[in-house]
């Protein structure tokens, strides 16, 4: 789960090669069949033909300008404690 519940999807800042692809929010995972070719772009530092994609892109950056709406408190799991 990442701060704003966007994925990330970006090269490491100081690791050159390690690129990730994780998080969002917990429903996420339902999106990544429809994200494959903006990673593939991403992976290949490639702009992507449409503009939407390219808005999601710097949303789904390492750095996030902007990006100030952070997770709601109640969707983080809480712990469960064995009785």
């Amino acid at each position: 789960m990442t701060p704003y519940q966007y994925p990330l999807v970006d090269e490491a800042p100081k690791n050159p090669g390690l690129f990730f692809v994780v998080g969002g929010s917990y429903h996420g995972y339902k999106f990544l069949p429809n994200m494959g070719a903006a990673v593939v772009e991403r992976l290949r530092g490639q702009s992507s033909s449409k503009p939407v994609i390219d808005r999601l892109m710097k949303k789904w950056s390492w750095e996030r300008p902007g990006a100030q709406i952070e997770i709601h408190v109640e969707t983080v799991p809480k712990e469960s404690v064995a009785a």
